[in-house]
């Protein structure tokens, strides 16, 4: 009938105790770090890790990538006034202007960086 008793004494034979784990508990703490705080017993209940030298952690590798610097692009891209203009459009805001408008047009000239609102 499907009915049994629950023995507290029995432990889970799934629960374990591994680096990666305890790792991510710590804040990805470094694996040399974590194996001082384990062999020097500074904090109570971590068990000994097994296999340190193996950790491999999917975050801390992209936040250890650095990207490739662009390429450096002059100051002025362009040759006389109004050969090249940026241009932006912000907006809807949530206070309105003076004049009672939303958005926001900004026209910048690369040459003489003359900006027009």
């Amino acid at each position: 009938n499907n009915c049994y008793m629950w023995d507290q004494s029995a432990k889970c034979l799934n629960v374990r105790d591994d680096v990666e784990l305890w790792h991510k508990r710590l804040g990805h703490m470094n694996v040399r770090h974590l194996t001082d705080l384990v062999n020097k017993e500074i904090v109570r209940g971590v068990p000994k890790l097994i296999g340190c030298d193996k950790l491999v952690c999917g975050p801390c590798n992209q936040g250890k990538q650095i990207r490739v610097q662009h390429k450096k692009v002059p100051d002025v891209q362009s040759e006389s006034v109004l050969d090249l203009v940026h241009m932006d459009l912000l907006g809807p805001m949530q206070v309105e202007s003076i004049g009672r408008k939303r958005y926001v047009f900004v026209l910048v000239d690369d040459y003489s960086r003359y900006t027009w609102v």
